[in-house]
């Protein structure tokens, strides 16, 4: 079966791109990792930032639209096409297989733009997904069913690390195997990511796109994991109580709480939302007093990875599961992300192939850039 794509021509390589405007290979030009299938590559139009040039008709540039995405690659990528369903549902927008439109992966901007399916990125099937497949979080919760995302098949959180989207990984960050797929808590709160800064939200037209780093100034990665702060912002909506943010939760399918400290409706995201009582946490997790903390008690580090809400992003040190440390901060082995921590400064580092930002991240005091002008990289 095959399926019948408008592109310029077909390609291995840069090599096999002749054309002045369509010069480069979709197959080299993908940061994105080993994630990216080589067969239905096809030739593009590269450097429109860096450049400054127009995209062709039917394109858009799309580092204008994402910014400082991390791993985003310089290129005019096709615009979503439009499709009305037979039974004349909700229409949606179309990519071709491997990319998702922007719309669906942060539902509440607006640009209707393909790109690649990047692990963790909401999605509507398969086809959307450069690996793996659409795989629904409903095991962790009834409440978060219709929510789907692109997970790549693992066994082992060893699986995931080469789909990590750039920058040292945190906890929310961090990709690791559940139920045969790799998937993130930075999901959660891509429903709520933004960019047109000033402009009502798609999801919730009662709330603004506003330009602030996400989710209270919490360093989700070092590059923000993912989330393009610096290209965008987070929809705002203030509330009283969790039913004020009721209507985004069933809009969104991302069980929403009304935050305590900061009183906005935000993802109820362990460690990340600060909640009000049990009611606000999902997956039959706890709110812990003094913490205001969505979590669960524990004996050993098994009931914490073992927990779909949690997973192994998540130690058990002192009775309570609480997220395991980045590379760069002073934890011990057991409880670093990498599993691995400097005999010398008891700081933990990363092995070779975990994503980076600064050499001192590390075991191998090597952070290599992942192309010219990225930031990030990845451990040698």
């Amino acid at each position: 079966d095959g399926v019948c794509l408008a592109v310029n021509s077909l390609c291995a390589d840069d090599q096999d791109c002749n054309s002045s405007v369509f010069n480069a290979c979709s197959s080299d030009v993908s940061t994105i990792g080993l994630n990216v299938p080589l067969k239905g590559s096809f030739c593009i139009q590269t450097n429109c930032k860096a450049d400054g040039t127009a995209c062709t008709p039917g394109s858009s540039c799309i580092r204008n639209i994402l910014g400082s995405l991390t791993q985003v690659p310089d290129v005019c990528a096709p615009n979503c096409v439009p499709h009305s369903p037979d039974d004349g549902g909700v229409r949606n927008y179309e990519c071709v297989p491997g990319f998702l439109c922007l719309t669906t992966a942060f539902p509440q901007q607006t640009a209707r733009v393909c790109a690649p399916g990047q692990a963790g990125w909401l999605c509507n099937d398969s086809l959307d997904c450069s690996a793996g497949k659409c795989q629904d979080w409903s095991d962790v919760s009834p409440s978060l069913a219709g929510l789907t995302a692109c997970a790549p098949k693992c066994n082992t959180d060893d699986d995931c690390t080469r789909y990590d989207n750039g920058g040292n990984p945190t906890f929310i960050s961090k990709l690791t195997c559940h139920a045969g797929g790799c998937r993130a808590q930075l999901t959660l709160l891509y429903a709520d990511q933004c960019f047109q800064v000033g402009q009502p939200c798609s999801l919730d037209t009662g709330a603004a796109c506003s330009d602030v780093r996400p989710f209270g100034g919490m360093p989700l990665a070092s590059t923000d994991g993912g989330v393009p702060a610096a290209a965008g912002g987070r929809c705002l909506r203030g509330c009283a109580n969790d039913g004020d943010c009721a209507p985004l939760t069933a809009v969104s399918h991302v069980p929403h709480l009304c935050d305590v400290v900061d009183h906005t409706c935000t993802p109820a995201v362990p460690f990340v939302a600060h909640c009000a009582s049990d009611a606000s946490c999902t997956g039959g997790l706890h709110c812990i007093p003094g913490l205001a903390a969505c979590t669960r008690a524990c004996s050993t580090e098994s009931d914490c990875t073992n927990d779909p809400a949690l997973g192994s992003a998540f130690t058990c040190p002192a009775g309570l599961c609480v997220p395991k440390k980045s590379s760069g901060e002073k934890a011990p082995a057991s409880q670093c992300l990498s599993g691995t921590s400097d005999p010398m400064t008891g700081v933990c580092v990363s092995p070779s192939g975990w994503s980076c930002d600064d050499d001192a991240q590390c075991v191998s005091h090597n952070c290599k850039p992942i192309g010219p002008d990225s930031t990030d990289g990845r451990c040698e």
